[in-house]
């Protein structure tokens, strides 16, 4: 294969790439359309990083800056920033404070599964499947949604999370005081906001044992979700841990006032059926290391 520039690649070649050669040219011709976006149409990209920084600092002390946990990653949130950047009115545009009021007013109140797009070539995109929530479209061909692994209940988290920042940009905007600003970046309290919580860790003979063992976990916590959500009642909310190795922390909630059923963990409840599928799965892996355990249940109050 002859040397070409990355575009040239993926239009010649794309189909004939690799996994990994196709996504980093991918995440070359993403990152490409998105600081043209901002610097043709928009604010111009070091606003664009400024506000980006804070949008990112915000979720991660929120818990939401997780693609593997069912929120938005990196690529996803930039998208969002950059359509706020260059949609924004003159009067919001003019700071970084007003640009950061408008993304969280625009996308609290979206009109989701509504797509979000920022180039006339993916503006085709059409969310089609259960997968489809939340659809943030990559800016690059080929048309993918960044945020596939957003379910039911993490759907909920972030328009709530995107609902409680507009709050507070409001009063902070209003106030104008560093605290009030602060507000914006307080972390989850566990213990107030999350009071039912289903822990998931594991243990192995050796810590390279142990992290495959979390990674195995890391990489399933969607499907335990998806497993939960089977029951209506149940909302989750997957929080990220500190440590790769875990714990792993889901909140549990249930927004029926006669759905506190939905949280029994009895033998035949549906959620103790599917904690028990779960360590099922996890003991049929055939890479599972030898030795390797893993414990589910309830944190207790």
């Amino acid at each position: 294969m002859a040397p070409c520039p990355p575009t040239e690649l993926l239009t010649r070649y794309g189909e004939r790439l690799d996994a990994p050669g196709f996504r980093s040219l991918n995440g070359w011709a993403d990152t490409r359309a998105l600081l043209d976006s901002v610097g043709h149409e928009g604010v111009g990209a070091e606003r664009f990083r400024t506000v980006l920084r804070a949008v990112r600092s915000w979720a991660k002390a929120r818990g939401v800056y997780s693609h593997a946990l069912g929120y938005l990653g990196g690529l996803s949130w930039s998208v969002l920033v950059a359509w706020a950047c260059t949609h924004a009115p003159r009067e919001a545009s003019a700071s970084d404070s007003g640009l950061l009021a408008y993304f969280f007013e625009t996308f609290s109140a979206w009109q989701w599964p509504r797509p979000v797009t920022l180039t006339s070539e993916t503006a085709g995109y059409r969310a089609g499947d259960r997968r489809d929530l939340m659809p943030v479209v990559a800016p690059a061909l080929p048309p993918r949604n960044t945020g596939r692994n957003v379910s039911r209940s993490t759907h909920q988290v972030l328009r709530d999370e995107l609902t409680r920042a507009r709050e507070v940009v409001r009063r902070a905007r209003a106030e104008g005081t560093e605290a009030s600003w602060a507000a914006l970046f307080e972390p989850v309290d566990l213990e107030k906001e999350l009071p039912v919580r289903l822990r998931v860790s594991v243990e192995a003979s050796s810590p390279e044992a142990r992290e495959m063992a979390a990674g195995w976990v890391l990489g399933h916590l969607t499907a335990l979700v998806y497993r939960m959500e089977a029951d209506r009642r149940l909302f989750a909310r997957p929080f990220p841990t500190p440590a790769p190795e875990g714990p792993f922390l889901i909140g549990l909630s249930t927004r029926d006032p006669g759905g506190n059923e939905a949280l029994s963990v009895r033998p035949g409840s549906a959620l103790a059926r599917t904690m028990n599928e779960f360590r099922t799965s996890f003991l049929e892996w055939s890479h599972r290391p030898q030795g390797a355990a893993l414990s589910i249940g309830l944190v207790p109050r």
